[in-house]
């Protein structure tokens, strides 16, 4: 399997600082102490990675004037990859027929406490490598049976190092001012003839990761990301369940559009709701189809971005 590096790490070049965060110098160091540990190990690995995600979220529902739902919730989880064999051949091997999940996360500690943090990856990477060990050695097995294949690029290649750290703001949301702000829109909202349900949804989040690996790579960024959501829900003569949805996003909930644009967007819901209310039933249709905005960019991803992952470029499906 070929790495490629997410295209979001270039936005990391202004912003080169010395990559020594806590959480950075807890994952280098159990990582040196366990790769001397594995050094000597049948297969031995030849490359290590430890992936953390610190997720925090805040989320507020109100609907016809009254607030249904908030909560907050923060996590921390922890993705080991061990890659036992070589460059040429190792765990990460497609196989046909093989549908792998070669690593799965755990929760961590929140705070950068040492010791709980090295605990887990302690267990994860034996747990992991004990996998990719098993794994390695079915291929191996797999392969004495297979014709050498004409263009064997192996499976991994190696990166350049790369250190950056890039700060991240943290996550700026007064739940008491936002649950007024949602009971006041959706007071009004929904009260038309044909509309059975409305809501309006905040989501703000703020997510960091952080990436050690044993070929030099310390990075660690991330993002805060807001969205509101409002949607409607009508029941058509026929009895069909019709809903509308519009979306408004940031890259924090005070940069969110004004009270003028989401009350022109509740407007717009409940405007394209009572119109499918009355609209006639499409007939199939077969021919070209012109994609816009969200559309066009979960096509493009789905048709051409999963194509051009590593993994995906070894696969004969």
């Amino acid at each position: 399997m070929r790495r490629i590096l997410p295209l979001v790490l270039s936005g990391l070049v202004p912003v080169l600082l010395t990559a020594q965060t806590p959480l950075i110098e807890i994952l280098k160091e159990e990582m040196e102490r366990n790769l001397s540990v594995l050094k000597g190990a049948d297969p031995a690995p030849h490359f290590l990675a430890y992936a953390v995600t610190d997720v925090e979220t805040e989320t507020a529902v109100a609907s016809l004037g009254a607030l249904q739902n908030t909560n907050h919730g923060r996590g921390r989880y922890l993705d080991v990859t061990v890659r036992v064999g070589s460059a040429k051949l190792d765990n990460f091997r497609r196989v046909r027929g093989d549908l792998p999940q070669f690593t799965s996360g755990s929760p961590i500690s929140l705070d950068d406490q040492p010791n709980a943090i090295r605990r887990r990856l302690w267990l994860e990477t034996d747990r992991v490598y004990r996998a990719a060990a098993q794994r390695l050695s079915n291929i191996k097995t797999t392969q004495q049976f297979k014709i050498g294949e004409a263009d064997d690029p192996g499976d991994f290649s190696s990166a350049p190092a790369l250190a950056a750290v890039e700060p991240v703001a943290r996550l700026k949301f007064s739940r008491d001012e936002w649950s007024n702000k949602l009971r006041k829109w959706s007071a009004d909202f929904g009260l038309k003839p044909g509309i059975l349900g409305s809501s309006i949804t905040i989501l703000a989040q703020r997510e960091v990761k952080t990436l050690v690996t044993s070929d030099g790579i310390r990075l660690e960024h991330g993002r805060t990301f807001a969205r509101l959501v409002i949607g409607a829900q009508g029941k058509a003569a026929d009895g069909m369940d019709l809903s509308t949805t519009e979306f408004l996003e940031a890259e924090d909930p005070e940069r969110l559009p004004d009270e003028k644009a989401v009350r022109a967007a509740i407007q717009k819901v409940e405007r394209d709701l009572l119109g499918l209310l009355k609209a006639p039933v499409v007939e199939p249709f077969v021919g070209p189809a012109i994609l816009s905005g969200r559309a066009a960019g979960v096509f493009f991803h789905e048709i051409f971005g999963h194509r051009i992952e590593g993994h995906r470029q070894r696969d004969e499906s």
